[in-house]
């Protein structure tokens, strides 16, 4: 469980090393948008998605700009997934239109993609 926002420059080890990692895997561009809490935005492109993996990590991440850009995009609902519910709150906060759950809800992965399922539209 994450009881701090870690996302501070000292880390930086952990995303070089992160960073080094990713960059020996070969990523395929997403069939579709990928909303980086780096960044604030949405891609498809491999590389800056890579790049952003890493810079959550020490950098502080644009939380606001993230929602936004996925609310604009109106999915049919949102899964945190991550230790707690906090972000799921949060979301629920600033979307109120869009359901939101955490992964930690359910007991099971299979209720949770149940859940997802429903809601997908």
């Amino acid at each position: 469980a994450v009881r701090t926002a870690s996302h501070a420059s000292w880390m930086r080890p952990a995303a070089e090393a992160f960073a080094a990692e990713l960059q020996a895997l070969a990523f395929a561009p997403p069939r579709s948008w990928v909303i980086s809490n780096a960044t604030g935005s949405a891609s498809r492109d491999a590389a800056r998605l890579k790049q952003a993996l890493s810079r959550q990590i020490d950098h502080t991440v644009q939380w606001q700009a993230a929602m936004q850009a996925l609310g604009e995009r109106q999915p049919g609902c949102v899964l945190e997934i991550g230790p707690g519910t906090s972000l799921a709150r949060l979301w629920c906060q600033a979307q109120p239109q869009i359901p939101v759950r955490s992964l930690d809800d359910f007991q099971h992965w299979r209720a949770a993609a149940a859940w997802v399922a429903a809601h997908a539209g």
